[in-house]
């Protein structure tokens, strides 16, 4: 039970005791009337119950005398139970005026309290979609990158197999001319290759740079680097182990 509710019920009591009238005496402006033994026990009750005295017995100019100021009013009450419940109804009315005061204060703390919450929730729920689309976005850009690369290994390969040499087969060309150079030049780095360091022998014998002969399939290009690589091998001997006066002593 709550305060209000207490004092509310409390002042209902109070106010249902002072405001019930004496059975019979609705009306302390209207005597009861009649004569007798028992009109003077009534006259008696109401007068009592109105507030005024009456001599117990009944004699010659025996009357009821109400209190100064306290003439009762048509309901039954005196003026001092009357500001009794005037009394009671400003509590009343105080404690109902208090108490809507302090629900309103106790709504408004409970609405921003809600307001918080709702603010929150909503910045969470922003940062969450934020997330969520910088996850989406990573995603789409990983997978375009994923897809990229491999159309450009696919690219590379087909670019790659459309710049094979394709072989042809042809006669093989028999150059016994070139044959016979090489066999010279060979002969010729052996007997080089006596006159060196023990290091520079082992070298020279091992690495004595022949004269390729024609491919047996025409494939293009691969003769031609065939005989550049023999170049380059060739100068790289001559140098190291004088391949080129030996040769150039011994040519025909």
């Amino acid at each position: 039970m709550t305060r209000i509710e207490a004092i509310a019920r409390a002042s209902f009591v109070a106010l249902a005791v002072l405001a019930t009238p004496t059975p019979g005496l609705a009306d302390c402006g209207q005597p009861p009337s009649g004569f007798g033994a028992d009109w003077w026990k009534a006259y008696k009750s109401w007068c009592r119950a109105c507030g005024g005295t009456v001599p117990e017995y009944h004699s010659s100019g025996a009357t009821c005398e109400l209190p100064p100021g306290g003439a009762p009013s048509p309901g039954g009450m005196t003026a001092a139970q009357t500001a009794v419940v005037d009394d009671v109804g400003n509590a009343i009315r105080g404690a109902f005026e208090e108490e809507a005061r302090r629900a309103a204060i106790e709504n408004q703390q409970m609405q921003r309290s809600l307001n918080a919450l709702s603010q929150q929730r909503t910045a969470e729920a922003a940062t969450f979609a934020a997330s969520r689309r910088e996850q989406e976005a990573r995603a789409q850009e990983d997978a375009k990158q994923n897809l990229l690369s491999n159309l450009k290994g696919k690219r590379d390969t087909d670019a790659l197999t459309l710049k094979q040499p394709q072989a042809t087969a042809t006669t093989p060309k028999l150059d016994f001319g070139a044959y016979r150079e090489g066999e010279r030049a060979r002969r010729d780095g052996l007997d080089r290759a006596q006159t060196l360091s023990k290091q520079d022998e082992s070298w020279c014998k091992l690495h004595i740079p022949l004269q390729p002969t024609a491919s047996t399939y025409d494939a293009a290009g691969v003769d031609d680097a065939r005989q550049e690589a023999y170049r380059v091998r060739k100068a790289e001997w001559d140098r190291r182990c004088g391949g080129g006066q030996a040769s150039a002593a011994n040519a025909p």
